[in-house]
């Protein structure tokens, strides 16, 4: 991409472990800071996803979650092209090895 070019679309993604997190702030820190990246930028959020209790450190996210639903979505070109994915932070994705 082209640095003159601006994000148009994102999907955003969110994650927490366990029980315990779903009684604190994860889900709505998570929400409500992509929300601000996104009006900061120009960017429109057009489809949010969120793993509750769904692990990063074992890729349950992966196998079982949503994250892996969007990334099927991807190989079978159901996303549209150029789409960004909007996460906190890149152990919300994974805390895997990078070569898993």
């Amino acid at each position: 991409m082209k640095q003159t070019e601006k994000l148009c679309e994102a999907i955003f993604y969110g994650r927490f472990s366990n029980d315990e997190q779903c009684e604190g702030d994860s889900r709505r820190r998570q929400s409500e800071g992509a929300v601000r990246y996104a009006q900061t930028h120009g960017i429109r959020i057009v489809r949010k996803e969120f793993d509750e209790g769904r692990s990063g450190y074992t890729g349950e996210n992966i196998t079982h979650g949503k994250l892996g639903e969007v990334l099927s979505d991807i190989s079978e070109n159901k996303i549209k092209r150029g789409t960004s994915l909007l996460t906190e932070s890149f152990d919300r994705l994974s805390r895997q090895s990078p070569l898993v």
